[in-house]
């Protein structure tokens, strides 16, 4: 049997005239763990989904255990032994957790799972959370990986202890069975905690990688990795506008006794109560399905409420449709940025501009005037550092990072008085979560009360003038990040 499971040789993909991966090679030993890292943008996702058999390269090779493979779709890879877990995932909604893994090859034992899933089997893929469903694809990617498993930011929307699971169930499949892991993450630390080696990707070649020493890693590696990833140059920021935000000496969002009935898989919210001034931070952290989702589409007109009140500057807008609360001023940046943020087929510049389709400056007696929305899309991926910087590029074929960019600056180009942001920075590399941060922080400063929810402590202490805790729909009072300890947070979050 080959001691290389899986190589690369000069691989490359071009979309138009962004080449997202240039004459790409690497190799990865059976029973090895590599770490992709790089920027948004590096060509980490599409190096996957051509080894995935979703894309084909336009040049080089792919070989498996010594084979050259032409992989046409995932159920080639699926074929040569290799596993995928998608940055995007790639569950069949309406099917059960149990029906999801035995397509997968589960025989049905639980003692079989290789990492469990930790929701019910009965439930259905389109009523769990993200969280939940990240799980779910992890297992399923581990039941059908024989010789490769790659991972594309599995931990971006994992709990601490769903990330300690699954690095535990990846050493077990490295050690046990033989398997080439690939995990492509934007956290340093994670990649200095699990890999035997580090591969940094940088403007889609590879810019070097890095071998973990018997006695550790050297001291400098994680600053040397930074400096592979982005070299000297600070990720773009542009500071908020004022716009015409009412001044307001009160609270700017009044949450009052809110109550969201449970609906099918979902987690319902009791007695919610809670302000945001304007100015402020308020970072309501906790793992994800606790009813993050459910409170941040009640208080967006999403989903319907069962009691309590909502009033915004003082005016009840509870039950309002989520266009009359756009044009009151709250916008939302969802956590599914690929499903409900943007239209992947539609380009980057028609994304920019959904919520301003009424807008004079780009409607003209109901004609898209295409060339203002095109110049002021230019504007804005130059001010939020959208890769690649063509408004006429289908969103679909952005990585990740990038569509949140997109989505992040279509909802700041409104001047919200309330800006409501489900999980804002899961995916992004450190300058572009630094940058969103900054963002964010900015809207505050412009006036506007700024409702942020997180699955990570870390953020929440970051960005959050205040600090309240959700779990199992039931929201702790709000406290400020002075007095707040990451430790107790951590205990409410966990439930002990």
């Amino acid at each position: 049997m080959p001691t290389v499971a899986l190589e690369t040789r000069a691989l490359s993909k071009q979309f138009g005239l962004v080449r997202a991966n240039d004459r790409v090679s690497l190799r990865v030993e059976r029973g090895e763990i590599v770490v992709l890292l790089g920027e948004n943008g590096a060509g980490k996702s599409t190096l996957v989904q051509m080894l995935s058999g979703l894309l084909r390269p336009d040049g080089g090779e792919i070989v498996i255990d010594g084979q050259t493979r032409h992989l046409h779709s995932p159920a080639d890879a699926i074929a040569a032994g290799l596993g995928t877990v998608y940055q995007q995932l790639a569950l069949v909604p309406t099917f059960t957790v149990a029906e999801q893994l035995r397509l997968a090859g589960w025989s049905g034992e639980l003692a079989e799972l290789p990492f469990d899933p930790d929701v019910p089997l009965g439930a259905r893929i389109e009523n769990l959370a993200l969280g939940a469903r990240q799980r779910v694809e992890i297992a399923r990617a581990l039941l059908a990986a024989r010789t490769v498993l790659v991972l594309d930011e599995p931990t971006s929307i994992l709990a601490p202890a769903g990330i300690a699971q699954l690095f535990a169930a990846l050493r077990r499949a490295s050690a046990e069975r033989g398997i080439a892991v690939i995990l492509i993450t934007h956290k340093i630390r994670e990649a200095l905690a699990l890999a035997d080696r580090i591969i940094v990707l940088r403007h889609g070649q590879v810019a070097g990688e890095r071998v973990h020493q018997p006695d550790g890693w050297p001291a400098e590696t994680e600053h040397d990795l930074l400096r592979l990833m982005f070299g000297d140059v600070a990720a773009p920021h542009a500071p908020a506008e004022p716009g015409a935000l009412p001044t307001s000496t009160g609270s700017r969002l009044e949450v009052t006794q809110l109550e969201v009935s449970a609906g099918s898989g979902g987690n319902g919210l009791r007695d919610i109560t809670f302000s945001v001034s304007p100015g402020a931070v308020l970072d309501i952290v906790g793992i994800d399905g606790n009813g993050q989702r459910e409170l941040a589409e009640a208080l967006t007109g999403f989903i319907p409420i069962e009691s309590g009140t909502i009033r915004l500057d003082g005016v009840e807008v509870t039950g309002w449709s989520p266009a009359r609360l756009l044009r009151a001023g709250v916008a939302y940046l969802t956590d599914d940025r690929l499903g409900e943020g943007t239209v992947g087929t539609l380009t980057i510049a028609e994304n920019l501009n959904l919520k301003r389709l009424g807008a004079p400056d780009i409607n003209r007696y109901g004609f898209l005037r295409r060339r203002a929305m095109r110049t002021g899309a230019v504007r804005a991926i130059k001010d939020r550092g959208v890769r690649p910087d063509d408004p006429d590029a289908p969103v679909a074929t952005l990585s990740g990072g990038n569509v949140q960019k997109v989505v992040l600056a279509r909802e700041l180009a409104t001047y919200p008085r309330l800006l409501v942001c489900n999980k804002p920075t899961y995916g992004l590399d450190v300058q572009t979560m630094l940058a969103v941060h900054g963002a964010l922080r900015a809207q505050a400063a412009a006036g506007a009360a700024v409702l942020v929810f997180s699955t990570e402590i870390e953020e929440a202490l970051t960005l959050g003038d205040d600090i309240a805790v959700i779990r199992n729909g039931r929201l702790t009072s709000p406290v400020p990040r002075a007095i707040a300890s990451a430790a107790e947070i951590g205990a409410l979050m966990a439930g002990r």
